[in-house]
């Protein structure tokens, strides 16, 4: 029994060690989406946003409480404005957000739920028209790092789509 107990505690300290603290995670943010402080005036929805760590950090330090998070299997922080749901299927009325942002889940957003491949194209068709329909005309869609590793050929695979979805709205 002690063996399978040391086993898990070394399971959960390599887990801790990957988990990044809220003020962590903002930083990432805000670096890497190239975030400026005139971006927090307007509302913010994080699609694929997790736990909502973004969210609440942003709420906790004064710097916005208008960052809603959108995710699947969201477990979300309290304090935040967090919904369950779907990149692909948003429950936001058109043009409400003055940005959207999807930091380090691309192109895991698109494929959850999803039992048959060919079903990718389309579900990052779908969620990419979300995105934009939800977004104030003028305003943008950033997306964070593009996550590689084990998704390498999901991650291939999304950048074609992609381009070949962006393409056809005429969106660069």
């Amino acid at each position: 029994m002690e063996r399978y107990s040391e086993e898990f505690r070394s399971q959960e300290e390599e887990k801790e060690e990957y988990l990044q603290t809220d003020e962590e995670v903002f930083q990432r943010y805000f670096y890497e989406l190239d975030l400026k402080p005139e971006d927090f005036e307007g509302k913010i929805l994080d699609v694929g946003s997790g736990s909502g760590q973004f969210a609440k950090y942003a709420k906790e330090h004064g710097v916005s409480s208008e960052i809603y998070s959108l995710d699947y299997n969201a477990q979300f922080q309290e304090k935040t404005n967090a919904v369950q749901g779907l990149a692909q299927k948003m429950p936001f009325k058109d043009e409400q957000f003055n940005l959207v942002v999807s930091y380090a889940s691309v192109p895991r957003i698109f494929a959850n739920n999803i039992e048959y491949p060919d079903m990718i194209e389309e579900n990052i068709r779908q969620g990419l028209s979300e995105m934009l329909r939800v977004v104030r005309k003028g305003e943008e869609v950033r997306f964070g790092p593009i996550v590689n590793g084990e998704g390498e050929e999901l991650e291939r695979t999304f950048r074609e789509i992609l381009n070949k979805v962006l393409e056809e709205l005429q969106i660069k």
